[in-house]
């Protein structure tokens, strides 16, 4: 199904409040995966307008949590004695519980933060602003090393840096997210030499981290451009790079942009230049250039594995990062469409927002609905059976995962059972060969 972008808005807001809870999806706090061990933090995305009241039980026990504020997300702590194998996740705010929500607890699940000079795993991170030196110190903070407590030390673990083995100076337990010992770790190294972003990943006991940016010197910063973070790339995905410490890509107050589906591979006398895990050098196709952004797609043929990339403006180098190529590196942009389909006649509609929420109304019980949502890193799917998505919590059907038409962005089609009429509010969940998609799309149903 290939869908058209309208330009009408719908502006009449509408509430929707659900009386049972609903999760719609639980991830590592810092990994962003669905991995989960004892101590382990967890960001849970539930149905509610309001911050959430009402407990949580995890394998039928009441765990503290924080609410985030935004009425939709609160951060819980898997329990350091917590036994280790399957076990769901409730919310109970007194009148009614949510259905049970299946987790399983592995013995570590490590996720790291964005390196720091700070013994506060929350603050003074490294970035464009503040790139670290070589020799010097620098704490990494990290979750999901297993069930230990202020008494024990965690379980030998390695560190690497830019795909290379690194020395660990010392590794021990810092407060938690609730101010107890167990849930958050520090590991402290010293940084390797070589200008560049390096990507660093923590293993241990046959797990693996995500990867977390180690910008040294004259960096620049690749993220993903649908949701602007820190992630893996696939071939033929969408990427945003920063600079920093290297000047400007072009002068400042100008923008340079390709046409699709014919990009350039320079614009403006700016290259990006990536080298693959094999040694392979392509240069990459250019949607925009700005004095401190380029919007830039991964070549086709990229090989898994940690590539870099290398941003000149003529002979000038700006900077180099490394970045993470997997065969899959599912994120969704925030757009999305809703095509209908009533008495035979299929017509495309812009969704509503409102307080950040999509709305969706269902119309009436003979309405066929469709959801299409836009995104990057899936086109390379191993097959269609193997994409799947939830909308709060409920199983959708996924009618297409492929390329929309435009160089790096891919769309999937979805579509939506009368079940969710009235269903409430809930986030999305789409999953590409075991990954999950990167978003910030939230849905209420009607």
């Amino acid at each position: 199904m290939r869908t058209l972008f309208l330009t009408f808005i719908a502006t009449v807001p509408w509430l929707v409040h659900a009386e049972t809870p609903i999760i719609g999806s639980i991830t590592n706090y810092v990994a962003g995966d669905a991995r989960f061990s004892p101590g382990v933090l967890a960001s849970l995305r539930y149905g509610y307008f309001t911050p959430y009241s009402g407990t949580v039980l995890v394998g039928g026990r009441v765990v503290q949590y924080s609410d985030q504020g935004d009425g939709s997300t609160i951060t819980i702590q898997v329990p350091i004695d917590f036994p280790l194998g399957p076990t769901t996740v409730v919310l109970d705010n007194g009148q009614s519980q949510s259905q049970p929500f299946p987790i399983t607890v592995d013995a570590y699940a490590p996720g790291i933060f964005v390196p720091t000079r700070s013994t506060d795993p929350y603050s003074l991170t490294l970035g464009c602003n503040s790139t670290a030196t070589p020799g010097e110190m620098i704490n990494l903070f990290a979750v999901g090393l297993g069930a230990v407590d202020a008494y024990h030390t965690v379980a030998k673990l390695t560190l690497s840096i830019g795909g290379v083995s690194a020395e660990v100076v010392d590794t021990t337990v810092s407060s938690s997210f609730f101010g107890r010992p167990g849930g958050i770790y520090r590991i402290r190294f010293l940084v390797p030499p070589g200008d560049g972003l390096h990507l660093v990943r923590v293993s241990i006991g046959g797990f693996e981290s995500n990867v977390a940016a180690l910008p040294v010197g004259r960096t620049i910063l690749n993220y993903q451009s649908a949701v602007f973070k820190a992630g893996p790339a696939a071939a033929e995905s969408i990427q945003t790079a920063v600079p920093c410490s290297g000047g400007d890509f072009i002068q400042p107050g100008f923008l340079l942009t390709g046409k699709p589906p014919d990009l350039p591979s320079s614009l403006g006398s700016v290259t990006f230049v990536v080298k693959d895990s094999a040694g392979v050098e392509r240069l990459a196709p250019l949607y925009a250039v700005t004095s401190n952004q380029v919007n830039y797609v991964v070549p086709a043929g990229t090989a898994p594995g940690i590539a870099s990339v290398t941003a000149k403006s003529g002979d000038r180098l700006i900077g180099e990062g490394d970045i993470l190529i997997e065969s899959v590196a599912p994120s969704l942009f925030s757009s999305v469409q809703l095509v209908r389909v009533r008495d035979s006649v299929q017509t495309a509609e812009v969704i509503p927002q409102f307080a950040g929420l999509y709305l969706i109304d269902m119309g009436a019980d003979t309405d066929e609905v469709h959801l299409v949502v836009y995104g990057t890193g899936i086109r390379s799917r191993s097959s269609l059976s193997n994409v799947t998505a939830k909308l709060t919590g409920l199983d959708v059907v996924v009618e297409y995962a492929g390329p929309q038409g435009n160089p790096g962005i891919d769309q999937v089609n979805l579509h939506l059972p009368r079940t969710l009429a009235h269903r409430g509010a809930g986030g999305i969940e789409v999953t590409v060969d075991g990954t999950i998609a990167s978003n910030n799309l939230s849905f209420a149903f009607n």
